[in-house]
This record gives structure tokens, C-alpha cells and sequence, in this order.
């Protein structure tokens, strides 16, 4: 595997955002918009691992916990600490 090439087989996304993508985005043609271009996601190192935050909706998408005491990486995407459903 190339470290300095996209190695992506498959891409993370904000359910709402696909949600309104699907609905409309309102002054776009619908047919240009891409989750690529519409969505907002930050990603970065927690305490307890790398989460996937999405800024448009200002809810979690995804936290993969690395713990020292398991092998492997646990990935949370069941809840966050958000009163809003959480997007996957």
C-alpha cells in the first residue's frame, strides 16, 4: 500500500447530511451536489482514540477507540453526546 496515495475503498459520511442531499439542497442543482462538496467533517485525535465529526450538523459520525488494553480498534458509532440522533 502507497502511503502517499488515496487508498479509500470506502468513504465515511454524515447520514444527515446525505438525508438533505437526498431531500434537496435548496439553490443548488440537485444532480451537482456530492457528499464530498456538502458535507463538513473534521477528523482528529481524541483521548481515547480518532473521531469523525461533522460540523455541519455539529454531531458525531464516528469514534474509533484505540485502547491500550485491547488489541485492535473498538469503532463507537452507536451514540454521542448529543441530544440529536446520532447520523449513522
Amino acid at each position: 500500500m502507497k502511503t502517499n496515495a488515496n487508498n479509500i475503498m470506502m468513504y465515511v459520511h454524515c447520514k444527515m447530511c446525505l438525508k438533505e442531499i437526498d431531500d434537496g439542497v435548496p439553490d443548488t442543482d440537485a444532480d451537482q451536489v456530492t457528499p464530498r462538496d456538502y458535507q463538513l467533517l473534521e477528523v482528529g485525535w481524541t483521548d481515547k482514540g480518532l473521531q469523525i465529526w461533522c460540523r455541519r450538523h455539529n454531531v458525531n459520525v464516528c469514534h474509533f477507540m484505540v485502547s491500550p488494553d485491547k488489541d485492535g480498534v473498538e469503532i463507537d458509532g452507536t451514540k454521542d453526546n448529543s441530544t440529536k440522533e446520532h447520523p449513522i
